[in-house]
């Protein structure tokens, strides 16, 4: 797939010479995305890179620099999570989904890139990342169906269409879970992109349950693990997408 030009450096950029293998590797993989993709969708993929590995430079977004990691890290494992998150979301019919901690927006840009049925409200707190996603999100052409919210998430007020609220590397999922209970409503699932699962506090797949008490007071909400999906990567790491669902 041939790369849209996003600036002097985009030609010389060593992520051109990383776009035709990655996405051979993509094919190889044989991910049931939600349609497959298009050569407009690929180069957005990696205009997208352009754009965050850009504005780290100077504003230290993200602390992988290397083109190869980025596209690791910030392309293949949104991708692998987005056939589940997609056929999830069509089953739950949402409004939109919110990704909270979006940072330098992964895995939620990647996501909109791909999937144009979804709506996602990036919450970011810090003003220099809100700042980019505001950036990424217009240049990418997004702005129909991704919004960026510049606050705390813990100060936000519910939207009754948040059905879906996710995470990667925001917090523990306890927390995660905590600072977002005021956001959710009975059947509201939370989606947190983990490692190993031995490692998260409250979790027991052995009895399919999830144990730890939310420190929310004021919500009387009870919240249960709803699935454990393994994600196939090929580096042989392990990536989990762990569903919690409030029942009350």
């Amino acid at each position: 797939m041939p790369v849209a030009a996003d600036g002097p450096a985009s030609g010389s950029d060593e992520l051109l010479a990383l776009q035709e293998p990655f996405f051979r590797q993509l094919a190889a993989l044989g991910l049931p995305l939600p349609q497959p993709l298009t050569t407009v969708q690929g180069e957005s993929l990696f205009r997208f890179l352009r754009l965050l590995r850009r504005w780290n430079a100077t504003h230290n977004l993200t602390a992988i620099t290397s083109a190869q990691e980025l596209v690791h890290t910030h392309l293949l494992d949104p991708l692998l999570a987005l056939p589940l998150l997609s056929r999830r979301a069509a089953e739950a019919r949402f409004g939109t989904i919110l990704d909270v901690g979006s940072g330098a927006g992964i895995p939620a840009i990647p996501w909109a890139l791909v999937d144009p049925t979804l709506c996602l409200a990036l919450v970011e707190k810090s003003g220099k990342k809100a700042a980019f996603l505001r950036h990424a999100v217009a240049r990418l052409g997004l702005f129909t169906r991704v919004s960026v919210i510049q606050a705390d998430v813990e100060r936000l007020q519910r939207n009754p269409s948040y059905a879906i609220i996710t995470s990667r590397a925001f917090a523990a999922l306890p927390k995660f879970l905590s600072v977002t209970m005021h956001l959710s409503a009975p059947g509201t699932r939370w989606v947190y992109m983990a490692g190993r699962l031995e490692a998260i506090e409250g979790l027991d797949i052995n009895k399919s349950m999830y144990t730890h008490p939310i420190s929310m007071p004021r919500i009387l909400g009870e919240v249960v693990l709803d699935a454990v999906d393994p994600l196939n990567h090929p580096s042989g790491m392990q990536r989990h997408l762990v569903w919690l669902r409030r029942i009350a």
